[in-house]
């Protein structure tokens, strides 16, 4: 994490823009905070389900592309590394 100028706050990318006074940043937030999900379910398969949220000040992301970092534990406890989304929406 990045500090932000003059802030106690911090944020995950930081660009200071010319002419700008403030700081524009990119912060990813916790997704149960927003959503109130811990954890996503058999329940869940075929639903969209919120995997992270951003929050954004004077920048706005235009894309997202996923990568192989994430790891599922299904609810019988096995485990897949690399997993790869073949479907992502923006």
């Amino acid at each position: 994490m990045l500090e932000l100028d003059g802030s106690k706050g911090t944020a995950h990318f930081i660009k200071k823009w010319e002419g700008d006074r403030q700081q524009s940043y990119l912060k990813l937030v916790n997704v149960k905070k927003r959503t109130g999900a811990t954890e996503y379910t058999a329940s869940d398969s075929g639903k969209f389900v919120t995997l992270f949220a951003i929050e954004c000040r004077g920048v706005e992301p235009v894309s997202w592309m996923c990568k192989n970092d994430f790891t599922i534990t299904t609810e019988g406890g096995a485990v897949f590394e690399d997993v790869t989304f073949d479907e992502c929406y923006w």
